[in-house]
Order: structure tokens, then sequence, then C-alpha cells
């Protein structure tokens, strides 16, 4: 049988688009493929920057005084006197469970070799009543709680 140039004709033109329609799709899965994996990698870089911001923030020393370091000051210039006294950082205020305070100062006196690193324990007045090493402290605590 023999085909007449016109059905050769028409099943080639058939068959060309029957290609052109199979690499279009090919091409838009590519696409689609190409989008989703793009995304996902903008997801996952923001995510990572978040969590570097937050955790880079949660663990920074403050170096600007906190609410209640006035005090910590002041005990701090009647130990010693007020021009030798450098602070170097400050926690965050933690709230004790009696009501009271606590923040912890990294601070050098001139003259002297060192820095100290304590925390300053105050009442619901804001009044120091107490100071010990933050080390000795941590240390205490955490033995007390292997206990």
């Amino acid at each position: 049988m023999e085909l007449s140039p016109e059905e050769k004709q028409r099943i080639y033109e058939e068959e060309k688009a029957r290609i052109e329609a199979r690499e279009k799709i090919g091409q838009e899965k590519g696409n689609t493929h190409t989008q989703k994996g793009c995304l996902i990698a903008i997801i996952v870089l923001v995510s990572l920057i978040v969590i570097v911001v937050a955790i880079s923030y949660l663990s920074s020393p403050i170096t600007t005084p906190p609410k209640g370091a006035e005090q910590v000051m002041s005990f701090l210039e009647n130990k010693y006197s007020p021009s030798s006294v450098e602070i170097m950082e400050w926690s965050k205020v933690i709230e004790m469970k009696n009501g009271g305070f606590a923040i912890r100062c990294k601070y050098r006196i001139k003259g002297r070799d060192g820095f100290k690193n304590d925390l300053f324990f105050m009442d619901a007045n804001g009044n120091v009543t107490d100071h010990t090493d933050w080390d000795d402290y941590k240390s205490r605590r955490k033995s007390s709680q292997d206990r």
C-alpha cells in the first residue's frame, strides 16, 4: 500500500506536532522542578538565617546596662572607687522565685589583673543583697541538681 504525498505530509506534520508537544511538556516539567527546588532552597536559606540570628542574639552578652544595673553599679562603686570599675558585659535580669532579681556582671577593677564575673542578687526593691562568683554559683547549682 502506497501513501499519497498529501497523506505522507499529513502524517509527517502530526508526528512533528506530537514530538514538539512532548518536548514542551518535558520543558514545563523541568521548569516546575526547578521552581520547586529554588523555593525549597530559599526557604532553607531564610530558616538558617533566622536560626543564626536568634542564636547570636540569645548568646551574645549585653554591653548596655539592663534595668536594675544601676544598683549593681552603685554597689561596685561603693566597694571600689567609682573611677576604677570598668563594666565589660551584663546578663539579662533574672526574676527569682522569692520576688527578687539576679543579674550577672563581668567587670574589671583598674590596676588589677584579670576580670570578675559575678552574679548579684537583689531584693524586690532592687537593693543588692548578695553576690557570688558566677562560675562558683554554676558549679554549686550543678552539684545540687546532680544529687
